[in-house]
């Protein structure tokens, strides 16, 4: 009779703090009253995807994640003995593009942005 008690009462507390972690493992998301967590001002994120060739960078390198309506500026870094021959937006093609950035304004979709340098000849 013992023994049964004991495992009741192992097998109350095991099932206890597994709901206990499951409720905090999952606390991130929901709060105790049910609702979401997460940022519902925003309908929408997009992502813009941005790469440069040798001769110079885009800033921020790294693909950004742009909430919509927002606007997001790249600024664009040539090295030395070298020029900006083209830079392409959305598989657009801009020669002899001549400012140092580029903004995306009041995002609302996925965005591409390329810049090629071409080395200047001596």
């Amino acid at each position: 009779m013992t023994k049964k008690i004991i495992l009741g009462i192992f097998i109350a507390i095991l099932v206890s703090f597994m709901a206990t972690g499951f409720l905090y493992a999952n606390s991130k998301d929901i709060n105790f009253n049910g609702s979401s967590n997460h940022n519902t001002d925003k309908e929408k994120i997009f992502h813009i995807t941005s790469s440069a060739n040798y001769g110079g960078s885009i800033y921020p390198k790294i693909n950004q994640s742009v909430d919509e309506g927002d606007d997001f500026t790249f600024t664009i870094e040539i090295k030395d003995g070298y020029r900006l021959e083209w830079l392409r937006v959305d598989n657009i093609k801009y020669k002899n593009y001549s400012s140092n950035s580029y903004t995306f304004m009041d995002v609302n979709k996925n965005h591409t942005i390329q810049v090629h340098f071409k080395k200047i000849k001596s």
